[in-house]
């Protein structure tokens, strides 16, 4: 299923990104598919890929949070290319 891999690999990049300030650190990943999301985390950070929506929240352990992200780009042509449906 192609959308499915994709769906994985932009879950992935945005842990690859939130784990980015941690990076010197040593920490053992996980990552599990429940029903209609993907969940990333280690010792740090948790990150949550709502396949239906397109959204994700990201929450740190010590309480700091980022919910309900969507992302979008525009390209040089005029369209546009979205995590959640527009």
């Amino acid at each position: 299923m192609k959308s499915g891999c994709a769906v994985l690999k932009i879950a992935t990049l945005i842990a690859a990104v939130a784990w980015s300030g941690v990076a010197s650190l040593r920490a053992e990943a996980t990552s599990t598919t429940r029903s209609g999301e993907v969940l990333l985390q280690n010792q740090f950070v948790t990150v949550e890929y709502h396949l239906r929506t397109g959204r994700r929240n990201v929450v740190w352990r010590d309480g700091h949070k980022l919910l309900g992200l969507e992302s979008a780009v525009q390209r040089a042509d005029g369209r546009s290319l979205s995590t959640s449906p527009l």
